[in-house]
């Protein structure tokens, strides 16, 4: 009785074609707390189920604290380098709308 050559890979996902899913943030985000993520931080995200595809989500803008203690939105220059500050977010958080993919 011979074996067939694919004997062990039963039950093996194959990789699926296409996008699954879509970045609902222009500019990079990180999870990472102790970093600075360009994008912002997103708290949470409930679809609305309207037909439109689109979400309701929390979001905060990045910032940093100045030398001087005033704030600043994150940009690629204030993010570098050791001495970098997070400011906490101005408002607890903002809601917005997100349509996935666009």
């Amino acid at each position: 009785m011979s074996t067939p050559a694919t004997a062990g890979t039963v039950g093996v996902p194959t990789a699926a074609q296409g996008s699954g899913q879509a970045s609902a943030a222009a500019l990079g985000v990180t999870t990472d707390a102790n970093l600075p993520s360009l994008g912002g931080r997103f708290a949470s995200a409930y679809p609305l189920y309207d037909g439109t595809n689109r979400m309701l989500v929390s979001w905060a803008p990045c910032l940093v604290l100045n030398t001087d203690g005033s704030t600043a939105v994150c940009t690629a220059a204030n993010t570098q380098g050791a001495n970098v500050k997070q400011a906490p977010p101005p408002t607890p958080y903002g809601s917005t709308t997100s349509t996935p993919g666009l």
